[in-house]
């Protein structure tokens, strides 16, 4: 394995760390809420969170790309057109990502939660504000509608409190 592949595993095994503790977060919330199926539903996500970064197809992908990190921290950085190329591979596997839906709007509740879970592990590994992060992309690249983001950031403020 090369050091670019060993980078790539070594990021990934600690986002998932940090996902899965943003979805326990959730679950935690879920309860409270008395919504244990969400809670379930949310845990075992965050269990297979990225798990297709584990592929050969996106591992070899992910390895070539050298933007990556830099449009993690700054939410208002635009995708190079070989990353957003490569990403296209991940984002057919994970639609916990917008940009696997053709109509955002038909993104189901826990896609939303695992993605806000997403972003928050982001937020803690590169300690970055997620509530401006989600603003800023909501602002320079999603544009959901205003319903939409409500909930995204009611998630956000559960995950950061």
């Amino acid at each position: 394995m090369n050091q670019e592949n060993e980078d790539f595993v070594i990021d990934t095994l600690i986002h998932k760390d940090l996902v899965l503790a943003s979805c326990r977060k959730m679950a935690e919330f879920f309860i409270s809420e008395g919504k244990l199926e969400y809670s379930i539903e949310i845990v075992t996500r965050g269990w297979l969170h990225d798990n297709s970064k584990f592929t050969e197809e996106e591992m070899e992908a992910f390895s070539k790309v050298n933007d990556s990190e830099a449009s993690l921290r700054e939410a208002e950085k635009q995708l190079s057109p070989e990353m957003k190329e490569f990403l296209k591979i991940h984002y057919k596997h994970n639609t916990h990502h917008p940009e696997h839906w053709d109509d955002i709007t038909q993104m189901p509740e826990m896609d939303i939660v695992e993605m806000c879970c997403d972003w928050h592990a982001r937020s803690v590994q590169y300690e970055t504000d997620l509530i401006d992060f989600a603003s800023k992309r909501q602002e320079c690249r999603f544009h959901f509608p205003q319903d939409m983001f409500e909930r995204i950031i009611l998630y956000c403020l559960i995950l950061v409190t």
